[in-house]
């Protein structure tokens, strides 16, 4: 019920706030309501599935893949924007990503069925409540940058 107002609310206004598990306040936007001058350019795109990653990225060496694959928890991505993506939030042209696997978070974003964007707000909002915690707000996330060709390299680790 509760992933049916969020959903609902991102359709009609294209973007929630959220106070997630821990008490923190969230904001997650779809991608076409995305704003370079309100919103944050550090934002990270949530994905529920690999293939998301085609309209966001450019095209994947099977390493890079199989990384993102087998990483058991989250884990934000950075990787070049290709020059189709606008409307993005970008930094030195890259884009962060992170796949959930998580339950409710995981079926959120199947059910609202495009990536969004995640940020965090600054100052606490009054939002829809949920006592699920999000992912990446649990401390010790790792980053990675993942090249087309197959780079590798730790971020943050």
């Amino acid at each position: 019920m509760l992933i049916n107002t969020i959903v609902q609310t991102l359709k009609k206004t294209g973007r929630v706030i959220l106070e997630e598990g821990q008490g923190k306040t969230i904001e997650l936007v779809s991608q076409d309501k995305w704003d370079p001058k309100r919103d944050h350019i550090g934002g990270i795109f949530l994905l529920f599935d690999l293939f998301q990653l085609k309209s966001l990225t450019l095209p994947f060496s099977e390493v890079s893949l199989d990384i993102i694959e087998l990483s058991t928890k989250p884990v934000v991505f950075h990787s070049p924007v290709p020059e189709t993506l606008i409307n993005a939030p970008v930094t030195d042209r890259k884009i962060k990503f992170v796949l959930i696997r998580e339950g409710f978070w995981n079926q959120l974003l199947f059910n609202f069925g495009r990536p969004l964007i995640y940020q965090e707000k600054a100052h606490k909002e009054t939002g829809i409540k949920t006592d699920e915690k999000f992912p990446l707000l649990g401390g010790g996330i790792r980053e990675m940058y993942l090249g087309p060709a197959g780079e590798v390299k730790i971020v943050k680790g």
